[in-house]
């Protein structure tokens, strides 16, 4: 069996994260380790994660972001295979096995994604009704739904760390430019919870954060192709 490393980075995900430590549990492909990494949290993220006890492997950082947080736990992993998953986000049970199989299959491929559905947290309160939740399965290149070879991450380099939103767009656009090959499998593999603080208009630094990294990621290919001409 190929061995699978789990990284969920989190902060102040004391409400979310049990369901998706839990939902990793479940899975029918069992994984070898679950990485949670706590972003300096300010609730109780980090003692829900502790009641898993040896289930899970545990690390602390100040508060630096989500993309350090995803660094600090692929700096831990021991896995053939690397896959993420969002605190707030969960699994459905066939998750793992359905893409491991893909790659055992495909040894030409490096990455693997599949499909997701949203849902609506309970806790979503009084401004549950504004929220927009899509149900129909959606294409998820995104970090809950990926699987990737563990020896193709470093080809890719680790994710940004000086910006506040699109850390993962930036680095699944090294991956394509990396020419690394991509397969989204037409299976729905993760849902992703709405709950408001992750589909709420973007602050000003946040949309410059995004605007930096999409022209970085154009600027990149645009040399790319200069070489190539």
């Amino acid at each position: 069996m190929s061995s699978v490393s789990v990284v969920i980075p989190a902060y102040n995900a004391a409400t979310f994260i049990a369901e998706a430590i839990e939902s990793v549990l479940a899975q029918s492909y069992p994984a070898t380790e679950i990485i949670v990494v706590d972003d300096g949290s300010e609730d109780e993220t980090a003692a829900v994660a502790s009641r898993f006890g040896n289930d899970i492997k545990l690390f602390r950082q100040e508060n630096r972001g989500i993309g350090a947080a995803r660094n600090l736990g692929l700096d831990h992993v021991c896995g053939e295979l690397v896959t993420l998953l969002d605190a707030d986000d969960r699994w459905h049970e066939d998750k793992l096995a359905l893409q491991v199989d893909c790659l055992n299959q495909n040894l030409g491929i490096d990455m693997v994604f599949g499909h997701v559905v949203e849902f609506l947290c309970p806790h979503a309160g009084s401004e549950a009704s504004q929220l927009e939740v899509r149900t129909d399965a959606m294409p998820g290149y995104y970090a809950s739904t990926l699987l990737i070879r563990a020896r193709v991450i470093e080809r890719i380099g680790k994710f940004s760390e000086d910006v506040s939103l699109g850390e993962f767009i930036d680095w699944y656009g090294r991956a394509k430019d990396a020419g690394l090959k991509i397969h989204l499998l037409d299976h729905v593999v993760a849902e992703r919870r709405v709950h408001g603080s992750n589909t709420s208009v973007l602050q000003r630094a946040q949309r410059d954060d995004l605007t930096h990294l999409l022209k970085t990621m154009l600027d990149r290919r645009r040399k790319s192709d200069l070489k190539e001409s």
